[in-house]
């Protein structure tokens, strides 16, 4: 179990030689010390900062020189940036059919939408229709878009698989900063 306090984003990341798990996994720990060892501490901002080293999203780390999201403009803001900066994102956006099938290139994008749309499947939705990829669309599609299923449930099956989102992210990095510069201890 991890300490409380710490927010595990990812679990592990490709190429990286480290996990961090706050569930589905688990070990035993005995408590006994072995041979002139410390004892065991609470490690939780250590661990904090490894997790955000090696295993925060690489989006996490293109936060630099955005202006904090407005609460009226974040959803718009922070998906400007995403389309700036995520090449991945832009790509599926602007139609690009990384599958070859029409439901696994949406499930795709959402996929996009629900990190940089903070998890807000409304605000998904609205982007989805509004994107390049939609509107390249054929009319079957399109109809099947419009049903009063698809998009909710793809949106919502999007948002159980993110493990951060870029609101999250920007938040972590803004602290990080004032961390750098003595603001936060």
């Amino acid at each position: 179990m991890i300490a409380p306090g710490i927010e595990i984003t990812r679990h592990r990341k490709k190429d990286h030689f480290l996990e961090i798990y706050d569930e589905g996994r688990y070990f035993t720990v005995t408590g006994i010390i072995l041979e002139n060892r410390r004892a065991i501490e609470n490690r939780t901002t250590e661990l904090q900062e490894i997790h955000d080293i090696y295993l925060a999203s690489d989006a996490a780390q293109n936060f630099a020189g955005i202006p904090p999201p407005t609460a009226n403009a974040s959803h718009n803001q922070l998906l400007r940036t995403g389309l700036e900066r995520d090449k991945v994102f832009s790509a599926l956006w602007n139609g690009e059919r990384r599958y070859g099938n029409e439901s696994s290139d949406d499930i795709a994008l959402m996929n996009k939408l629900a990190y940089w749309c903070n998890a807000d499947t409304s605000a998904m939705i609205q982007a989805f229709l509004t994107s390049p990829h939609y509107a390249q669309k054929g009319e079957g599609h399109k109809r099947k878009c419009q049903r009063s299923d698809y998009l909710p449930n793809t949106a919502k099956n999007a948002c159980s698989t993110v493990h951060s989102t870029a609101a999250a992210d920007y938040e972590r990095w803004q602290q990080n900063i004032r961390k750098e510069r003595g603001l936060v201890r």
